[in-house]
């Protein structure tokens, strides 16, 4: 699935370079659950944004499904992460005026699937996050808990190949955290990727491998699990 060969990524001005994430060769498996801990500002989510073909490192290359991510053009980089990557952030970046049937559509509109399909998926996605009744309710209309979950619906629209989140249980209740992390679990049995960005140790406990970065630095996996 993903292969990084010497990734390294370095911000700010010459002569006051940061390196945020050092040197890095790693390979993440087609189907893996994997958590990526660390302290604040350790470069976790550099590393996720490189992954999603959002950031291009400053050395190295990778690799996606064979394919050198940052080889391709801006287009075909963007067409990949509409059709091939998903993405879910802790702030659920909703469109505030549209409905949650709509904010699930709109991967699907970006797409060039018609109207009654986008409508069939969507709702289809609504329904399996136990959202059917929300369809027509707005953002500030739902709970964070719903929020978060009509945002993994818009996630699995385009039916990715990937999910990269970022701290997507950071502004839940514990409660709501849980089921979330169910719905990943979920995910990963039905054979999704999941990349998983967290401070949270129940969440990394979820997973199958977890990576820790330091400093920027990968540490030595931990596995806990196989998939």
């Amino acid at each position: 699935m993903f292969h990084l060969d010497g990734v390294a990524k370095e911000y700010g001005p010459p002569g006051q370079r940061v390196l945020a994430l050092q040197p890095t060769t790693l390979t993440i498996a087609a189907g893996e659950f994997v958590a990526v801990v660390g302290p604040s500002g350790s470069g976790k989510s550099t590393l996720l944004a490189i992954l999603g073909a959002m950031l291009a490192p400053s050395r190295g290359q990778v690799w996606f499904d064979g394919q050198s991510i940052y080889d391709l053009s801006l287009a075909d980089r963007a067409a990949l992460r509409r059709r091939r990557i998903g993405f879910v952030f802790q702030s659920f970046n909703l469109v505030p005026y549209l409905t949650a049937l709509e904010n699930v559509q709109l991967p699907l509109l970006l797409n060039g699937v018609g109207p009654a399909q986008q409508r069939r998926r969507a709702f289809d996605l609504l329904e399996q996050f136990g959202l059917a009744d929300r369809a027509c309710h707005k953002p500030a209309q739902l709970s964070a808990g719903q929020q978060q979950r009509v945002a993994l619906a818009r996630t699995l629209a385009p039916d990715p190949a990937v999910i990269l989140a970022d701290e997507p249980t950071g502004n839940l209740d514990p409660d709501t955290r849980q089921q979330v992390y169910d719905d990943f679990e979920t995910l990963h049995r039905a054979g999704k990727t999941i990349v998983l960005v967290t401070h949270d140790p129940l969440a990394a406990q979820r997973a199958g491998r977890v990576l820790t970065l330091v400093q920027g630095r990968v540490e030595p996996c931990e596995r806990r699990h196989s998939a």
